[in-house]
C-alpha cells in the first residue's frame, strides 16, 4: 500500500491508502501542434474500494528536429555532456551507460 495524496485544481486534496492496479494514458490531438494527454490511475483503496484519478494537461510541441550520429557512442557522447543527464543517458541506452567513466 502506499499513500496518494490527489489534489484537485479547486484546492480540494484527497488523501487515502491504497494500490495501483492499473494505469492508461491517451492523447487526442488538437491540431499540429497541440494535444490534450489523459491520465488515468486506478488504484484498489485499503477499505476495499476503487479510486480512478484522471490528470490531464494541455502539451504544445514548440519544435522538432534531429540529429544524424556515426555511432551509437557518439551519440551517447551528446545526450550525456549535460548535467543532469545521467538518468537521461542511461534511459536511453541503458544501465551502466550514464556518460561517466570508462567504457569497454
Amino acid at each position: 500500500m502506499e499513500h496518494v495524496v490527489v489534489s484537485m485544481d479547486n484546492g480540494d486534496v484527497l488523501e487515502f491508502s491504497g494500490t495501483l492496479v492499473a494505469r492508461s494514458s491517451r492523447e487526442i490531438a488538437r491540431d499540429g501542434r497541440r494535444s490534450t494527454v489523459f491520465e488515468y490511475r486506478l488504484y484498489r483503496t485499503e477499505a476495499g474500494g476503487y479510486v480512478l484519478a484522471l490528470d490531464s494537461f494541455e502539451k504544445i510541441r514548440a519544435r522538432s528536429f534531429f540529429l544524424r550520429f556515426n555511432s551509437r557512442d557518439d551519440a551517447r557522447d551528446y545526450v550525456a555532456r549535460d548535467d543532469g543527464a545521467a538518468a537521461l543517458t542511461r534511459d536511453l541506452f541503458g544501465p551502466g551507460e550514464d556518460g561517466g567513466g570508462e567504457r569497454g
